[in-house]
């Protein structure tokens, strides 16, 4: 599966990491801040810079399918194992980007769209029986970054997937039995290292559906899209600084 990302489309946070670029997450449009990620210092050059920003192109080698997609479908889909980690070649993610010239690449080390990352036979229980997810195959980033230095990796798929919202859109009616995502340790190791972008979009999703589940159960009488839609808002907006401070490390690093 190939796929782009387009200027007028891709809006991100960024942050300079240690070791190249930028890292970043995809925000609603009401938390858009577009700002462009430099190219990689291997990639093709460009006559001018209208050209070398139209021409940036980011791939993606062992995607997921859509994030829009039931519990069921993404069980049946989810095909991100500890054997798939292990089945990625690093030689082939460096053959792609050598040859392609792409400026960032999207590799499979474990993360995939939507609030079931993993079937429960893929993870453990913890002690309250709830699913602790296997850890990210970082053996094939470091494989990646030793071979391909300071080259921008992408991490598609990101969502921690909160368990406090997913408790509250369950408790308030909704039905998302054993939802889980990425640990937010793993993406923070991750964001130290050669990722430089990194997508997170079902947990604003899932912040704002338990917003609003909460107003239209205990405010049944209210039927003014300002005061659910204003909480909802309000969460998102919390979340994502969480994110961005204490996650991805990007806060301040914006030019």
């Amino acid at each position: 599966m190939t796929g782009y990302s387009f200027p007028d489309t891709d809006f991100f946070y960024r942050r300079k990491s240690q070791t190249h670029g930028y890292c970043s997450t995809s925000l609603p449009p009401f938390l858009q801040s577009h700002v462009s990620p430099p190219a990689a210092k291997n990639s093709r050059k460009h006559k001018n810079p209208k050209e070398r920003h139209q021409g940036r192109r980011q791939n993606n080698i062992g995607q997921s399918a859509a994030e829009d997609s039931s519990p069921a479908d993404e069980g049946r889909r989810n095909h991100h194992s500890q054997n798939t980690h292990n089945s990625i070649d690093p030689e082939e993610v460096i053959d792609f980007a050598t040859r392609t010239g792409v400026d960032s690449l999207a590799i499979s080390i474990g993360t995939s769209h939507g609030a079931y990352k993993f079937k429960p036979e893929q993870c453990t229980r913890d002690a309250n029986g709830r699913l602790v997810p296997p850890p990210l195959a970082f053996d094939v980033l470091d494989a990646v970054m030793e071979k391909l230095p300071g080259f921008p990796i992408v991490l598609h798929g990101s969502s921690s997937v909160p368990q406090e919202y997913v408790d509250e859109i369950n408790e308030y009616g909704g039905k998302l039995p054993d939802a889980i995502g990425i640990p937010e340790e793993e993406l923070r190791k991750a964001a130290k290292s050669a990722v430089c972008k990194i997508n997170i979009d079902s947990d604003s999703r899932l912040a704002m559906t338990a917003a609003v589940r909460k107003v239209m159960a205990t405010k049944p009488a209210e039927f003014d899209p300002r005061k659910y839609l204003g909480p909802a808002r309000d969460e998102m907006e919390k979340l994502y600084k969480h994110k961005i401070v204490a996650v991805l490390g990007s806060n301040g690093k914006a030019e």
